[in-house]
């Protein structure tokens, strides 16, 4: 299958120690963050590549879905709401690179979508890979390439798969050997 595998993972209870202390109840919910995240480093990619990008996302629901197209609609108008100073490392698209990059529309698939049965097959190996590495599915897409991590020009490895909120014993281990990455042409 032709691309990469791309996500955005948070540790809840990592998110919830992080932020919980300084934003309480007003704290954003996990997959407002995630899609941020995500959107950004994958329209950073697809400008690489001169293309735009595309979001194909699975429906869940009519609350869920809604609150996607908000998180979209606000990123493309706004730009990253991040806090400046923790993300100047990652030098987030501003709203009007995002707008030309990024269709408007979120294209919601079904379940049994051949597109969305594929995301399931690399998501969960993806998310497992963080809190076991040896993980033999995570090994296999890191092996063929599929992993994003392993496609990035070096001015883009900040746009590889984001493992938020992994802090503290177990976690110290790095996925993504730069001696491993084949180099891209």
């Amino acid at each position: 299958m032709p691309g990469f595998a791309t996500a955005c993972v948070v540790h809840r209870p990592g998110y919830n120690e992080r932020y919980e202390r300084v934003y309480g109840e007003g704290r954003w919910a996990l997959c407002r963050t995630a899609y941020q995240i995500l959107l950004d480093r994958s329209a950073k990619f697809a400008i690489s590549k001169g293309r735009r990008l595309i979001v194909f996302a699975e429906a869940t629901g009519k609350n869920e879905d809604r609150n996607f197209c908000a998180y979209q609609n606000r990123l493309l108008s706004k730009g990253p709401e991040f806090d400046a100073d923790q993300s100047a490392n990652y030098r987030p698209l501003g709203s009007g690179e995002l707008m030309k990059t990024v269709v408007k529309n979120i294209n919601f698939i079904k379940k049994q979508s051949p597109l969305a049965q594929a995301a399931d097959l690399v998501l969960y190996p993806i998310v497992k890979g963080r809190y076991q590495p040896s993980y033999p599915p995570f090994r296999t897409l890191c092996d063929l390439g599929k992993v994003i991590d392993y496609a990035l020009p070096s001015e883009l490895e900040h746009c590889g798969i984001k493992y938020s909120c992994f802090d503290g014993p177990g976690f110290e281990e790095t996925l993504f050997k730069k001696d491993k990455r084949p180099s891209v042409s």
